[in-house]
Formats: structure tokens, sequence, C-alpha cells
């Protein structure tokens, strides 16, 4: 068994984790939240666990170089989780920088966008079916707000109350899809 000797890198990334939890608008990073409140959780029992055996649990440097190995520990299990925990931490770094304010705000931008055009539906109500039903351009304007929308969850960790971040996710992917299907062959790829 090999001990990494990054944790003070580990402690870094766990700290922009738990930040951002912290700050970020309502709503947004739960991934982010998630992880910092399993990690917290699981410090706090194993020295619940350690008092409950009578013997001393400190709560020091030494504390946190745990919880950081548990982060590096639920990253490595999890990598999945890879991209999603990285968008927060570029989020915690454009905080401290000179646009922090103007990163937040477009954070509560971005999350109020996905609020108007999804609202409390399935993003997928009143899709266009095929080029007949749209007029000329709108299947293509309707793809690249559909393409939009799909990055801001993925990238932004953008949550809806009663709807599931994969659900909404797939969806904005199968109307960007059909509505790209719909797009005469010659038409320019949607910008984003």
């Amino acid at each position: 068994m090999t001990i990494s000797r990054h944790v003070e890198a580990l402690n870094d990334r766990l700290t922009k984790v738990e930040r951002v939890a912290e700050v970020a608008p309502e709503r947004t990073f739960q991934v982010a939240r998630q992880v910092a409140a399993a990690i917290g959780e699981a410090s706090n029992a194993m020295r619940q666990a350690l008092m409950d055996a009578g013997l001393v649990a400190l709560n020091d440097d030494r504390l946190r170089e745990v919880e950081a190995t548990m982060f590096g520990y639920l990253m490595k299990g999890n990598p999945e989780l890879g991209n999603e925990i990285a968008v927060a931490e570029g989020f915690a770094d454009a905080l401290d920088g000179p646009a922090g304010e103007r990163v937040m705000a477009q954070m509560v931008r971005d999350r109020d966008f996905i609020d108007r055009m999804v609202g409390d539906r399935d993003p997928l109500d009143g899709a266009r079916e095929t080029e007949a039903e749209a007029g000329e351009g709108e299947a293509t304007q309707e793809a690249t707000l559909l393409m939009q929308a799909r990055y801001v969850l993925r990238n932004l960790n953008v949550e809806r109350p009663g709807a599931g971040y994969g659900k909404m996710a797939e969806a904005c992917e199968r109307a960007a899809d059909r509505a790209r299907a719909a797009e005469p062959e010659d038409a320019p790829a949607p910008r984003m």
C-alpha cells in the first residue's frame, strides 16, 4: 500500500469544494455540496467513534489531513464526479479574483435561465418534432437554445426541484438532437 504525498493539494481542492458548498447560489453545485457534507459527516462520525471508545479525538491539522485524504479516496472511487468538482473548484478560484462579483451574478443568471426555460415541466414539452412544424430558422434557433441549456445543466451543476439533473440533461439532449435532425443539411452548426 502506498500513501499519497499529495495531501496538501487534496486539502486545497477540498477547501475550494467546501467554499463553493457554503457560498454558491441556492440550487447550484449540488455535487460539491454533497461531497463537502459527506466528508464533514464522515469526519464527525470518526471523531465521535473515537470519543465513544474513550479515546482522545483531536480536532487539529491532523484531522484535516484525514479529511483531505477522504476527499482523495472519494474522488478516486467516483471518477464521474471529476468534471463537476473541477467546475466547482474553478468557481471557487474565480470568486477570489477581481471578477468574483460578476462570476457570482452570472451563476445566478444561468440558474434563472434554466428556471425560465425549463420551469416545472419536462424540457421536451413543446419541442418541434419535424422541420415542417418549425418555421424557417426556428429549428436551428431551438437547437442552439437547447444545446446552451444542456451546457449549463452539465457544467454548472444546476438542480431543479422535483426534476433530477440527469433527467433534464437527457431531455435537453433528445430535444437538441431532434431539432438538429430537423435542420437542413447545409445549415451552419449552432454556436455556443
